[in-house]
């Protein structure tokens, strides 16, 4: 069935053996002390790396993906303080602003060319070869999401934000009844900000307590396969288009209080 985690291992071998692929292509990143890059990746889910290599991939294609999945995590670490700094020093007035914000400034500004996320991916972590063909293939599978059902989240804010967001007219956006909850939801997008973006973690764990291991706690997929091997990849790239959202807000919000200013 098409866009499923089966469909992604085969995609992915598919695509990069077509375009003439081998095991060399991996050999520029052999150097790296990935080590060093790993100690703060926290966040792995371990679970799901150990069912992805039961897929027919090379053991070449596993290490290279691995090998980026790491960098692209350690990349995508360095803007943590950004956010939050953010909504330390603006979180109380961002609230008020965005409350006064009218319905269709709100579709307005969320509106996400999916060129974006492919230029932003590749200016902050350099993503290639077999790496770069499965966060394509998984942002195929969040343009699906009503076809796989795949709940990746582990927040309750990551969670809404993904069953919200909507791919129409080669763009993302949100659902209506998302950009209406109030500043104060947990579900809303204040909340995102605040709990997904801001960190401390890059993608945060589950907030459940009773859930003793961070790769237990998902919510079961309603897909046919249920095997989320590709789970944190899908994270990562619903995180960069959180991100890219919350850019165009932000930007926003500090030109408001500039033209208060004046």
């Amino acid at each position: 069935m098409a866009f499923l985690d089966a469909w992604v291992v085969d995609k992915t071998m598919f695509e990069y053996v077509s375009k003439g692929g081998c095991s060399c292509c991996g050999i520029s990143s052999a150097m790296i002390n990935f080590a060093a890059l790993d100690a703060p990746c926290s966040d792995w889910e371990t679970d799901d790396e150990d069912r992805e290599m039961f897929s027919p991939w090379p053991t070449f294609i596993h290490e290279d993906v691995q090998k980026q999945r790491v960098m692209i995590r350690h990349r995508l670490k360095q803007h943590l303080p950004l956010y939050a700094s953010f909504w330390a020093e603006h979180g109380a007035a961002f609230a008020t602003w965005w409350t006064q914000l009218t319905a269709a400034t709100k579709f307005r500004l969320f509106q996400l060319p999916e060129a974006d996320v492919t230029a932003y991916v590749h200016s902050h972590a350099d993503v290639h070869g077999p790496y770069g063909i499965v966060l394509a293939t998984v942002t195929e599978q969040i343009k699906h999401f009503s076809v796989t059902g795949y709940v990746d989240g582990r927040t309750v804010a990551e969670v809404a934000f993904e069953r919200h967001l909507q791919f129409e007219k080669s763009a993302f956006t949100l659902a209506p009844s998302y950009l209406a909850l109030p500043a104060n939801a947990p579900t809303g997008f204040c909340a995102l900000l605040q709990h997904f973006l801001a960190g401390p973690r890059l993608l945060p764990a589950s907030t459940d307590e009773t859930s003793g291991d961070n790769n237990d706690s998902a919510t079961t997929s309603r897909a046919p396969d249920a095997v989320q091997s590709f789970r944190s990849d899908r994270r990562v790239v619903r995180l960069v288009l959180a991100r890219l959202l919350a850019d165009v807000v932000m930007a926003k919000y500090e030109r408001s209080r500039t033209e208060k200013a004046t």
